[in-house]
C-alpha cells in the first residue's frame, strides 16, 4: 500500500553510512525551512499493483562513470522497465521520480517554492548518489537492485545535471520528445506550472513487472532514499 506519511524532518541514518558526507546539506545544498509540506492527494493510490505499461523505452543517461557491461541498455541509450523487470526476476527496480531540477544561474521561475514537492529534486539526487552503497546493502537475498532516476527533463538537461552532481546512476526521461507515453500510461501524478507540466516526487518499487510499493508524497526530498531503507522495501523478510 502507498506510504501516507510524510516527515517533517530527516530519517536517521542506516548504519555504516557516512553522515558527515551523506546529507545533500553537506554538499551546500540544503533546503528552506519554509517550505510547504506537500498532502497524500491519492494521487498514487492506483498503483501498487499496477502493471508497467509495455511502451516505447524510455531514453536513459548513464553515468559518464560507467562501463557499457554496467550500462545495461536495451538500445542505443534506451532502457524498458517492463521487459527488464520480466527478463530479471531476481532483480528490484527501484525508481525514484522527481519534478525538475535546476541549474546554476538558471532558476525553474517565480513560485516555484511555493509549490508543495517542487522544490528538492537537485538534494533528493544527491542523497540518491550517497545512499547508493547503503539501498544495495538492503538487499539481503543477495540480488541487486536497479536504481533510477526519472524526470520530465530532456536528455541534454538530464546529462548536464548526472555530471556536474557525479551521479552514480542513471536517469530516465519521461520528456514528451522522448518517452511521455510511459508516465501517461501509468497514469503518474503531476502538476502545472507556467504553462509547463512537472511529475510529482514519488518513489516506486518494480517487481516482475508490476509496482509494488509506493512512496508519496516525499518529503524532504533529502529524505527519499533513507524512506526506503526504513521501511525496508529491498529486506525480503519486510515484504
Amino acid at each position: 500500500m502507498a506510504s501516507h506519511a510524510a516527515s517533517s524532518s530527516s530519517a536517521p541514518l542506516p548504519s555504516g553510512t557516512n553522515s558527515n558526507n551523506n546529507s545533500a546539506a553537506s554538499h551546500g545544498l540544503s533546503l528552506p525551512s519554509n517550505l510547504p509540506v506537500p498532502e497524500n492527494d491519492g494521487g498514487t493510490i492506483h498503483l501498487v499493483g499496477h502493471p508497467l505499461p509495455a511502451c516505447a523505452p524510455l531514453r536513459v543517461i548513464h553515468p559518464s562513470s560507467s562501463s557499457p557491461s554496467e550500462c545495461e541498455e536495451d538500445g542505443e541509450g534506451e532502457v524498458d522497465l517492463f521487459m527488464r523487470s520480466i527478463t530479471h526476476p531476481e532483480r528490484d527496480i527501484l525508481l525514484f521520480v522527481y519534478p525538475h531540477t535546476g541549474k546554476p544561474n538558471a532558476p525553474p521561475g517565480n513560485g516555484w517554492d511555493e509549490i508543495a514537492g517542487a522544490r528538492g529534486c537537485t538534494p533528493e539526487l544527491v542523497g540518491v548518489r550517497e545512499g547508493l552503497t547503503a539501498l544495495r546493502r538492503e538487499r539481503k537475498g543477495g540480488n541487486d537492485v536497479m536504481i533510477y532516476g526519472m524526470s520530465g527533463d530532456d536528455q541534454e538537461w538530464q546529462r548536464e545535471v548526472s555530471g556536474r552532481l557525479g551521479l552514480n546512476f542513471p536517469l530516465l526521461s519521461s520528456h514528451p520528445a522522448s518517452s511521455h507515453q510511459f508516465s501517461k500510461a501509468l497514469d503518474l501524478p503531476t502538476f502545472e506550472h507556467q504553462g509547463n507540466t512537472y511529475l510529482k516526487r514519488c518513489t516506486l518499487l518494480i517487481r516482475e513487472g508490476q509496482v509494488v510499493r509506493c512512496d508519496y508524497p516525499v518529503f524532504p526530498p533529502d529524505a527519499a532514499w533513507r524512506r526506503v531503507v526504513e521501511q525496508r522495501w529491498l529486506d525480503e523478510e519486510g515484504q
